[in-house]
């Protein structure tokens, strides 16, 4: 019997090293999301909301809302916010894309050139020059954002574009841009 007890207390010493690996990846983890749960965590791997004392952060929204943007006559079908400025568009049933400032509430323009519903609404990449949109017209238009005018108008499609969406360039496309340049 004496070989098995001395593989188990052998086993003993690499198992409790193993849990202090496992808990202390918990804390990190814990650490690292966080701010799903609402607060900081511990090194316990509990959460502390007194990271910001008197400020909590919100997951989702909560009323009171900070502003009602009202402009469209018919059913709102989309949102996308701008990716550097606080410039958010909404597309609506009543074929019109309405331009807002989110922080100040403000209506900015109304971009007007779709003959139907406008299903989908998102800005470019990046910089966000561009704003494209989809509509039950059977078209996507790219609207240049700085002289909110439609740059390009793209036609072909059967049935109607239920979604839009800019896809960002690979990661490595830049560079390779930027090397042959």
């Amino acid at each position: 019997g004496g070989p098995i007890l001395e593989k188990k207390w052998t086993a003993v010493p690499r198992l409790q090293r193993r849990v202090l690996e496992l808990e202390r990846q918990v804390a990190t983890n814990a650490r690292l999301h966080a701010h799903r749960t609402g607060g900081a965590a511990d090194g316990d791997g509990s959460t502390n909301n007194n990271m910001m004392p008197g400020r909590e952060r919100r997951m989702l929204p909560r009323p009171p809302a900070m502003h009602t943007l009202q402009s469209h006559s018919a059913v709102v079908t989309s949102v996308t916010l701008h990716p550097v400025y606080t410039m958010a568009a909404s597309a609506s049933e009543d074929g019109k894309i309405i331009l807002w400032d989110h922080e100040s509430g403000e209506y900015l323009r109304t971009l007007r050139g779709h003959t139907n519903v406008v299903t989908s609404v998102d800005f470019s990449p990046g910089q966000g020059k561009f704003l494209a949109s989809s509509s039950t017209d059977l078209s996507i238009k790219i609207w240049d954002v700085k002289e909110f005018t439609c740059v390009r108008t793209l036609r072909g499609h059967d049935h109607t574009i239920s979604c839009v969406k800019f896809v960002p360039p690979p990661i490595g496309a830049l560079f390779l841009e930027k090397q042959q340049q």
